[in-house]
């Protein structure tokens, strides 16, 4: 209903009766109707200028209220006589008076939202309209045009047909007068084409025989063949005539060349080592030596066919000149002259066919990206980076198992300020100490190699993306990942720092400058290309750190040692844990608010209890893992561990060997189940005053009544005081939104 009064309203441009909205809408509310009227009122004029607004719809309201007071009277029974439409006019000349007088037509233009909308509409409708009508003429006039061209092909044919109908007609009509008037000269016509037929071979082979002579008579002329190459020993011109040379009389040819040897002073191409051996038919006139140099300036004439074969015979001694060394024999050819056999073979000699196979191309195609590697491999994708490759850790003594990890920093880790603008430069000492300390590489073996030992240190230089406004502590700057600022440089002391990155190593790697320090101060200089406005290198940090080597047996000294905690402070930290486990911390393996589960299983094998239960001090968990099994782990590289691989294998944090801790209380309980028969405990349930107990594991195909109603009963408890906790919090929220109201809202009094 409320859509259709406001349609109606917009229609007609005029705002709704108290009689509409009484009747169609149902509301009898005053309040209530002076508010639908005015929300269709501002769509149907509305008005921006404040100065006019408020006024405009001040004096509004007050005519509506009259059109209120006298639908009122109407149902009281007063003014009877006073009809709808009266009242309506009466109504909407009030209003349009109003809006004269206002000059807001003159303000506005007169025209609303809805009547730009209408105005659009019907402009967009005029254009459609006059699309269609184009549209109509264009095809009219293509159509037009196609019967024209069918009518113009059409007498185009037939007027085609009529001409070749009249040629064919004088074509018979011609043909039969010069049967009836020249019978005689038809058949002489027959006779000479007979005989053309029957001395067409004849010809052809004259011809050919007379294009033989003038090669011969060419290759003669010029006198350039050079010595050891055969020479005809007859006039080139006194050939025997064609009409001698039959296709029959080929076989029966007397020999007309004869052997002339001449030294041979030819420089040929390099031989085979195979020395293949040729054998060739001798055939009963003379044969002659034919060198296929690349060296001769004039072809040799063709003659038929040689049939050369290989020899099986490789004890065949042959006599060379001396110029010639030790080469294989030269393959002799038939050199009987058969000028029907070189025509032959000029018409069937087969022609080179161009080979479309193409290689790999050295370069590859313009704006082509080379893909990221599913599984690393740097042996293939990074061999232009071999040079870079890090230096093979060797111990000097082999004593004890060498770790290497990051213990502390050159420069500690900042954040770049503006290397796009200029060069930025950094500066950080090494002192005397410091630099006996550092392994000197050592290459004289081809592989570059480090001896080092406990007292050792390495020096690298890392990146790492770091978006928080904080600098990173060390914790948080050794489990991050290395990551490169795009399109930035690096050198020290003058020397160029090349970047290993993810593309072709699998991953960003550090950069090692332990051979490119010097005592006292290094200047470390960089920058990024990028525009000015461009402030992406600013989430990145860089730092100088140092990497230190520690032995097995040093680190499980320290750790169990220096940085034992006793049971006692552990179980203290717990129940403060407890307490404060409203905070929502979701690294905290809190069951409910008042215990909290332990696991006591190495989390490498899961089957067993650890020796010496560790975690790490940034570790939130209460979990540990077996120090032993976590060391043994640790990947190596020759002598030495990877300095990178010193984290959390349940929280993924810091784990390096120096930040490693005991728990008391974990080793405590590890060593008083097996005493109690339940060495098969996998967790155990610490409550907030301090007690544990094991937790209960369903066992499968095994049912423990009482076992399963306690712990039905304790989850029927835990659920019933989250319901609680939950319906308290959400009535919180109620009291809050209660009282709260928004800046943007319009508050308008409901009172009459």
């Amino acid at each position: 209903m409320f859509e259709l009064l406001r349609q109606s309203c917009e229609t007609r441009m005029c705002p709704p009766l108290a009689r509409e909205l009484a009747i169609n809408l149902k509301l009898n509310s005053l309040t209530f109707q002076r508010l639908f009227f005015l929300c269709i009122m501002r769509r149907i004029w509305p008005v921006n200028d404040l100065a006019i607004k408020t006024p405009f719809e001040e004096k509004a309201l007050a005519i509506f209220s009259q059109n209120q007071m006298s639908f009122r009277r109407q149902t009281l029974g007063q003014h009877q006589n006073q009809t709808e439409g009266q009242t309506y006019e009466a109504f909407a000349s009030a209003l349009k008076q109003l809006v004269e007088t206002l000059s807001l037509a003159g303000h506005q233009n007169s025209v609303s939202p809805l009547q730009q909308q209408q105005q659009l509409q019907q402009e967009q409708q005029n254009q459609y309209q006059v699309q269609r009508e184009r549209q109509r003429q264009y095809q009219e006039q293509q159509q037009q045009l196609h019967q024209e061209r069918l009518r113009q092909d059409e007498l185009r044919k037939a007027q085609l047909r009529q001409q070749h109908q009249q040629l064919r007609q004088i074509y018979q009509e011609q043909q039969l007068l010069q049967q009836q008037q020249h019978p005689q000269e038809q058949a002489r016509g027959e006779l000479i084409r007979t005989e053309q037929q029957h001395q067409a071979p004849l010809q052809r082979e004259r011809q050919q025989q007379q294009q033989i002579q003038q090669q011969h008579q060419v290759l003669e002329q010029r006198q350039q063949l050079p010595p050891g190459v055969f020479r005809p020993n007859y006039p080139l011109a006194q050939l025997p005539p064609p009409s001698a040379i039959l296709p029959s009389q080929t076989q029966q040819q007397s020999p007309i060349h004869q052997f002339q040897p001449e030294p041979l002073n030819l420089q040929l191409p390099p031989w085979p080592t195979s020395n293949p051996q040729f054998q060739v038919q001798q055939p009963a006139t003379p044969q002659l030596p034919t060198p296929q140099s690349a060296d001769s300036q004039v072809q040799a004439p063709q003659f038929a066919n040689p049939q050369i074969q290989v020899s099986t015979n490789t004890h065949v001694q042959h006599n060379y000149p001396a110029s010639f060394g030790n080469r294989p024999e030269i393959s002799r050819l038939n050199t009987s002259f058969n000028p029907l056999a070189v025509i032959q073979q000029s018409r069937t000699r087969p022609r080179p066919v161009a080979s479309n196979s193409r290689g790999t191309p050295l370069l590859p195609p313009a704006g082509w990206q080379q893909p990221l590697q599913r599984e690393p491999n740097p042996v293939r994708f990074s061999l232009h980076q071999a040079n870079l490759q890090s230096p093979v850790l060797r111990a000097k003594t082999i004593s004890s198992p060498l770790y290497i990890f990051q213990d502390g920093f050159m420069r500690r880790p900042e954040r770049p300020s503006n290397p796009s603008l200029s060069v930025e430069k950094w500066n950080f000492t090494v002192c005397r100490e410091d630099m006996n300390r550092l392994p000197r590489s050592n290459c004289a073996g081809g592989e570059v190699a480090r001896e080092i030992d406990q007292n050792s240190k390495l020096i690298r230089l890392r990146c790492i993306k770091w978006g928080k406004p904080e600098d990173p502590s060390d914790a948080a700057w050794a489990a991050a990942d290395t990551k490169w600022i795009p399109r930035s440089y690096f050198s020290l002391n003058g020397h160029h720092l090349e970047q290993r990155k993810k593309l072709h190593h699998g991953k960003d790697m550090p950069i090692d400058i332990t051979d490119l320090v010097t005592e006292g101060e290094n200047t470390l200089e960089f920058t990024v290309l990028t525009s000015i406005n461009d402030t992406a290198h600013h989430a990145y940090s860089i730092g100088v750190e140092t990497v230190g080597v520690a032995t097995h047996d040093s680190i499980r000294g320290q750790v169990t040692n220096q940085n034992y905690v006793p049971s006692e402070k552990v179980l203290a930290a717990i129940q403060d844990q407890l307490s404060k486990s409203t905070n929502d911390d979701d690294d905290i393996a809190v069951v409910s608010d008042s215990t909290l589960t332990i696991t006591l299983f190495d989390p490498f094998y899961q089957s067993r209890f650890c020796d010496i239960p560790v975690r790490a001090k940034s570790c939130l968990h209460n979990n540990c893992f077996d120090l032993e099994t976590f060391l043994s782990t640790r990947t190596r590289k020759a002598d030495a561990s990877v300095a990178d691989q010193w984290r959390c294998p349940i929280c993924r944090g810091d784990a390096r060997p120096h930040t490693l801790l005991v728990d008391g209380f974990v080793k405590e309980i590890c060593e008083d189940l097996p005493k109690r028969g339940l060495g098969g405990t996998r967790a155990v349930v610490v409550e907030k005053n301090g007690r544990w107990e094991p937790k209960k594991e369903v066992r499968e195909g095994v049912c423990d009544d009482d076992v399963e109603a306690r712990d039905r009963d304790r989850d029927r408890e835990r659920e019933r005081e989250k319901r609680e906790r939950e319906r308290e919090k959400k009535e919180r929220e109620r009291e809050k939104k209660r009282s709260f109201v928004p800046d943007d809202v319009e508050v308008i009094d409901l009172c009459d």
